[in-house]
Order: structure tokens, then C-alpha cells, then sequence
């Protein structure tokens, strides 16, 4: 797991206060609440996450990872601009995808 995904998954349980929630909860939350990025992309980054071992999904629940427990998230934590993550196999809403390629900023300008 690299540092930016341990930060961001760390960044985003923290801020919700709860050690578990559903997907859809993390897409909301990272586009409608945290305004992070679009839905899209906020999907996208979970695919990340979950795919870096930052996040454990399991049935129809996400968790943060038993390792994330000591990581500092800086204040006003924000995923970083114009990284370009793959998500190498994930399965989403019952389906398989490989290779999801993210080419834009994490954020809007």
C-alpha cells in the first residue's frame, strides 16, 4: 500500500466517524460531502483504494485496513491533483473490471 492511498482511506473513515460503510455510502460522502470529486471518479478511487489494500471490502461493506491505525492525515486533507491510478482487477456491483484507468486530478479546479 503507498503512502496516498493509506492518507486518503485514512482521511475519509476518520472524517465519517465509523469503521465500516457500504460503497455507495463512500461515493456519496467522497462527491456530495467531503466534494473530493464526481461520482465517477469517486468510484473509481475506491476501486484504488480497495486495490492498494487500503480499504477491505467484504459482501456489501468497506473497512479501512487493520494497518491505517497510525497513519497522520495533514489537516484539511484533500487526494492529491493529476495522479493516475490503476486499479488492477476489482469487482463492482457484481461485475469485473480490469484495468480502470483514472487520468484526471482527483479534484476539480
Amino acid at each position: 500500500m503507498n503512502d496516498e492511498a493509506a492518507v486518503c482511506a485514512t482521511a475519509f473513515f476518520r472524517t465519517i466517524g465509523r469503521d465500516v460503510t457500504t460503497p455507495d455510502d463512500f461515493v456519496m460522502r467522497t462527491s456530495l460531502e467531503m466534494k473530493w470529486l464526481p461520482p465517477s471518479d469517486a468510484k473509481v478511487l475506491l476501486a484504488y483504494l480497495v486495490d492498494e489494500g487500503a480499504v477491505i471490502r467484504k459482501d456489501a461493506y468497506i473497512r479501512p485496513s487493520p494497518e491505517l491505525g497510525d497513519v497522520d492525515v495533514p489537516l484539511a486533507y484533500r487526494p492529491s491533483k493529476g495522479r493516475n491510478i490503476t486499479a488492477k482487477s476489482v469487482v463492482w456491483g457484481g461485475a469485473m473490471y480490469f484495468s480502470i484507468r483514472f487520468p484526471r486530478a482527483f479534484s476539480r479546479p
